[in-house]
């Protein structure tokens, strides 16, 4: 796994799930800087117990670079930085880091309770400069979406759960930011039906896409919509492959595969045993063709 940021022209920071610890079983989190010739020039490495990981890295205006780290209980041997992690977490912990251009750590922000289980999926900076993460949790029988938000100083301004939203992890999501409307776009995947933050059924009770337009002053919904066929709709691998879906000035695409034929929001005839469906919308959540 690895997540490439470029904070400036002349230089090129990744965070890179790496094992640092001889005998270790598990990974330790190493963060590296290259030069414009790909010679390391400033690394550094986080670490605990048996398994850490890297979920998503992001850099702001300013060239600060932000990244989280999910880091599993079990046999525990040390803790590197990390003062709010003791033995009372059963389920392991997700934090954010802070670092300037130099690898020089700014912050430490812890972003789950000790009875939570959440992981990372994927990270943005805002055009304010704020820095929004969604995440993960799993709850019993299904998977629950969060979105946190927090501030140049790691601050939490806000969260925003969306409960139950699917049977089946949601690994695969992906969100972005558009600078163009200043809002949050998610493409997450949900077999979830309408509820307080869902409009529409998932289609014949599958797997579909559940595609939302976002406040980012708070994570209200705007709108959204349910995208899929009476099959099961995906773009996920177990390496965590993200949803597809861009963006131009006055439309959106989604693309995703799917199994399903004519049915749901499709009306392409199918091409294949498993198809990759592109559908497009306007600004405002309607789908125009597919």
């Amino acid at each position: 796994h690895l997540d490439i940021t470029t904070a400036h022209l002349d230089s090129i920071t990744g965070v890179a799930v790496y094992d640092t610890v001889a005998g270790n079983t598990g990974f330790d989190v190493w963060v590296i800087k290259l030069d414009e010739d790909y010679n390391i020039t400033a690394q550094t490495s986080y670490g605990w117990g048996q398994y850490t990981e890297t979920t998503d890295a992001a850099v702001d205006v300013q060239g600060s670079i932000y990244f989280t780290i999910r880091m599993y209980k079990k046999n525990f041997t040390s803790i590197t930085g990390e003062s709010n992690v003791t033995e009372a977490d059963t389920s392991g912990v997700l934090y954010m880091v802070k670092m300037d251009n130099e690898l020089n750590e700014i912050w430490q922000r812890r972003l789950s309770d000790y009875d939570e289980y959440i992981d990372g999926i994927g990270m943005i900076t805002l055009g304010n400069g704020n820095i929004v993460l969604l995440g993960e949790e799993k709850e019993y029988s299904h998977y629950n979406a969060i979105l946190q938000c927090v501030n140049s100083d790691g601050d939490l301004l806000w969260r925003k759960d969306f409960s139950s939203i699917s049977s089946e992890s949601i690994l695969g999501s992906s969100i972005k930011y558009s600078s163009i409307d200043d809002a949050i776009y998610m493409l997450i995947n949900s077999n979830a039906m309408s509820n307080s933050y869902k409009s529409e059924d998932a289609i014949n009770g599958t797997m579909d896409y559940w595609f939302a337009k976002v406040n980012p002053t708070d994570g209200t919904v705007i709108w959204d919509k349910t995208i899929g066929t009476n099959e099961d709709e995906r773009y996920y691998s177990e390496y965590g492959d993200p949803a597809c879906f861009v963006e131009t000035e006055s439309f959106l695409y989604v693309a995703m595969t799917t199994k399903g034929g004519i049915s749901g929001t499709r009306t392409c005839e199918r091409k294949g045993y498993e198809d990759m469906l592109v559908t497009k919308l306007d600004k405002s959540g309607n789908i125009i063709l597919d």
